[in-house]
């Protein structure tokens, strides 16, 4: 074979050239030149990759400490990484409010969250790393943390909770080799901790808005968060909240990519339902959408005109699989900026978890308020225990009467 054919950028990678590649990609993100959100979608490409050209295009705009050249790239060998001193831990704190660590930021080694009757998001989805290993410990006191991973990132989730809660929403695939690693270790008292895996974003695709801090509501009401964004009054409105049956299974299933199109299907029947009635869309929730509208009665029409129109695609494609549950609660809330919070947006995201598959589920107020719709009907209340609400609820299940 000649010296062209050697370097040319149409022969065909082996499996070697991969595995060195994703290599120098993992310490790339160990240095910080990539997030871990581009270094999971990088290695997916780079496992994907058919042709050495295809490698290269992958590391053209990185410094790598490996022989990169097509022709050595297989018998390459990481630069050995010198051993750091230990450093001091990081800590991310929310005292009676709340914290968001997310965008381009750099994590340290050791990061420690402390959440006392408040609530912390830490983002790892566009920090770069200091290195292959992110050891967080985490504290919630009476209060709630939440970490987001790329999809593919493997973590190591630990702890004890006393009257409280952790729980692992990870997306069950395939760890990505050369993977940098979470060490989650969540500790507390009345608290919750949550580690969940996104998939990348796409190209052009929106920066999502941030989750929702579950902060349990028996604890008294926090203060505004402590950012630069004023929280007001908002007044009386219905909150909706929708989100899909059995979404961690249908994920498994599927795989990554159908189950964006499942995600973005879903999305753009919920948006197209909520312009029809006059909806508002504030932000996603996990699988789902959080909406408010001024009308309690639209708020219902919309849910249930949503339901049918699911019901429909399941009717017409038999592949379309696609179930929903709906929650609906009315009540004052308080804006923080675009977002809106409080105790009755909580309601209506614990109506939604406790509702059925296809059903829209409302609170008893909302029911009364509605009612009068000529064509709502409303089944038999029933009494619920939400979580983290001190008082049984009445709720009503909603339906058409046409």
């Amino acid at each position: 074979m000649n010296d062209g054919a050697v370097e040319g950028r149409d022969i065909r990678a082996t499996d070697a050239e991969r595995r060195a590649l994703v290599d120098a990609l993992s310490t790339a993100c160990a240095d910080g030149q990539l997030t871990l959100d581009e270094f999971s979608e990088r290695s997916g490409e780079a496992w994907a990759a058919i042709t050495r050209g295809q490698l290269d295009d992958i590391t053209h705009d990185l410094r790598l400490p490996v022989v990169a050249t097509t022709a050595a790239r297989a018998a390459a060998e990481a630069t050995p990484s010198t051993d750091r001193p230990p450093r001091r831990r990081r800590w991310i704190v929310a005292i009676m409010g709340g914290e968001h660590q997310r965008g381009r930021w750099r994590a340290d080694r050791r990061v420690g969250a402390m959440a006392l009757m408040g609530g912390i998001h830490i983002d790892l989805r566009d920090a770069t790393l200091d290195s292959d290993e992110v050891d967080i410990t985490a504290w919630a006191l009476m209060g709630s943390v939440h970490v987001t991973v790329p999809e593919g990132i493997p973590v190591d989730f630990s702890g004890f909770m006393f009257m409280g809660g952790r729980s692992n929403r990870v997306s069950r695939v395939e760890p990505l080799r050369g993977a940098p690693t979470i060490r989650l270790r969540g500790y507390g008292i009345w608290g919750t901790i949550t580690v969940h895996s996104r998939p990348p974003r796409q190209p052009g695709e929106p920066e999502p808005p941030d989750e929702i801090i579950d902060v349990p509501h028996w604890l008294p009401t926090p203060p505004p968060h402590s950012s630069s964004r004023r929280v007001e009054a908002g007044g009386l409105v219905t909150v909706v909240c929708t989100d899909i049956v059995g979404s961690t299974r249908m994920a498994d299933s599927l795989g990554d990519q159908r189950w964006r199109t499942v995600l973005r299907e879903h999305y753009a029947m919920a948006r197209a339902e909520a312009s029809a009635h006059g909806g508002t869309e504030i932000k996603t929730r996990g699988d789902g959408l959080l909406l408010t509208f001024d009308s309690p009665r639209r708020a219902v029409q919309f849910a249930v005109a949503f339901q049918a129109r699911l019901a429909k695609e399941r009717a017409a494609d038999p592949a379309f699989a696609l179930q929903a549950r709906v929650g609906v609660h009315a009540g004052e809330v308080e804006r923080d900026g675009e977002d809106v919070v409080g105790r009755n947006v909580s309601v209506a995201c614990r109506l939604c978890d406790a509702a059925e598959s296809d059903e829209v589920l409302t609170s008893a107020v909302v029911a009364d308020l509605a009612d009068s719709a000529s064509d709502l009907s409303f089944g038999p209340a029933r009494e619920l225990m939400l979580a983290g609400i001190e008082r049984p609820m009445h709720a009503r299940p909603a339906t058409s009467r046409c």
